[in-house]
């Protein structure tokens, strides 16, 4: 499901970036949007690949926690799609009618509220395997990182994606639903 949850959130993105940032910004920055938007998709798809599956009382040792390297890539590539969407869509809805916002406000809430859920029942399987097991970071005695072959998708994996692409969508919307109130008020 987090892979499911993780497609369908980067449709979304790519469709508000569509609509919003193609039509108000230069050619250049929407493929910029389009690449990072791409990226980062497979980057969290990469995470989970090389994040281990618990099995009852085996361990794998090895060569480290590959998702270090990816989470090195991912996070700058992230954070700066996130920028340019919150860019975008704050330029993009400010000639739409107020209605438009509340529309992508409540559609927005729904997939927060969604990925919110997933992730619950995600952490909840995962931690559930990963019981008893020695690189648990969640129990007494282990003295690894947090963050370690076994708990890379607990941090970082399409759920949070989308709930951090949902959260943006709606703080800016948010946001702009503001200013155009108060500026209204004004008058």
């Amino acid at each position: 499901m987090n892979s499911i949850f993780l497609l369908i959130i980067s449709i979304y993105a790519f469709f508000i970036g569509y609509k919003f940032i193609k039509s108000n910004f230069n050619k250049s920055l929407f493929t910029t949007f389009i690449i990072l938007l791409i990226t980062s998709t497979l980057l969290f798809f990469l995470i989970d690949i090389v994040t281990f599956k618990p099995q009852p009382n085996k361990a794998v040792s090895g060569n480290g926690n590959l998702g270090l390297i990816v989470l090195y890539f991912l996070i700058p590539i992230f954070l700066i799609l996130l920028f340019i969407l919150s860019k975008g869509i704050y330029q993009g809805f400010q000639q739409q009618p107020l209605s438009e916002l509340k529309k992508h406000i409540m559609f927005g809430v729904i997939l927060l509220v969604m990925g919110t859920i997933l992730q619950i029942t995600y952490v909840s399987s995962t931690l559930s395997a990963l019981s008893n097991h020695p690189y648990n970071p969640f129990e007494e005695g282990y003295s690894g990182n947090i963050v370690n072959q076994y708990t890379n998708t607990l941090f970082f994996n399409g759920n949070i994606y989308g709930i951090f692409i949902a959260a943006v969508v709606i703080g800016t919307l948010l946001t702009l639903w503001f200013k155009r109130r108060k500026d209204y008020s004004k008058i």
